[in-house]
């Protein structure tokens, strides 16, 4: 479905060597249709610009990015946004515009009739868990941080997309909201069959949500495979620090329960 083929991004070098900065060298990678994707890795390790080498919102320097077999340079930047689905951290509701006229955006810009805007717009609504007759008429200022991020969600669903990008989209949402938001967007996901690349620095997020984990650092992808792959067999060092950090930390925390057990009786 989506196919990164020998992608790569350098900007001019604003140094005296005149090497050019390279955010992304070389990266080839495969999701099947209906897969999710995590890039993970720690910041400026090139993830979020791959990203958005994909809707073109950055422009490779060099390499082609396939959906659906066709090259995305062949297609209108503007017509190929509106169908992909985007979802970021920061969200970037429209601060004067209702939760429905947010999530109506794209279908507007589309042109469809306003019966079916308004029907989408409330069936999305409720299928994030927002009651469309409580919250369609509210402004984003009014909602908690995770119900902004189920308005973008709902947003990016609008046009009915196959494909979604996520740019850490459960970041800034504390966690028991991250978590019930996670279960949803599995849940939407396998329902309408999407395909997803995922931006996250959450290992534990990209190991429960991905069917395949690709391991970044220095713009290079160090191992791609499935979960159990990466920690069976992380095959460099980096990737397998990264990997076992969910582990490392489930241990500390046992630990911290065993202290405060009373000691058995004699």
């Amino acid at each position: 479905m989506i196919r990164l083929e020998h992608l790569s991004k350098s900007y001019p070098s604003s140094t005296a060597s005149g090497q050019p900065m390279h955010a992304v060298r070389d990266v080839s990678l495969h999701v099947r249709a209906g897969a999710v994707l995590a890039l993970v890795g720690t910041s400026g390790c090139g993830k979020t610009t791959t990203l958005k080498m994909i809707n073109r919102l950055i422009e490779p320097t060099s390499g082609v990015v396939l959906i659906g077999g066709q090259d995305v340079r062949e297609v209108d930047a503007v017509s190929l946004r509106r169908q992909i689905g985007y979802v970021f951290q920061m969200i970037g509701l429209m601060p004067h515009w209702t939760v429905g006229d947010n999530v109506a955006t794209v279908p507007r810009l589309l042109g469809w009739p306003d019966a079916k805007v308004r029907s989408r717009t409330d069936e999305l609504l409720a299928m994030v868990g927002l009651d469309p007759s409580v919250y369609r008429d509210r402004r984003p200022a009014q909602l908690s941080g995770g119900q902004r991020q189920r308005v973008g969600f709902a947003r990016a669903l609008a046009a009915g997309p196959k494909v979604m990008l996520l740019d850490e989209p459960f970041g800034a949402i504390d966690p028991i909201q991250r978590s019930a938001l996670q279960d949803e967007f599995k849940a939407i996901q396998k329902t309408f069959g999407l395909t997803v690349v995922m931006v996250t620095h959450d290992v534990s997020e990209a190991l429960l949500l991905a069917d395949t984990i690709a391991v970044m650092d220095g713009g290079q992808v160090l191992r791609a495979g499935s979960p159990r792959e990466l920690m069976t067999d992380p095959q460099h060092p980096y990737v397998e620090l990264l990997i076992n950090t969910p582990r490392r930390h489930a241990e500390s925390i046992e630990r911290l329960a065993d202290l405060g057990k009373p000691e058995p009786a004699r």
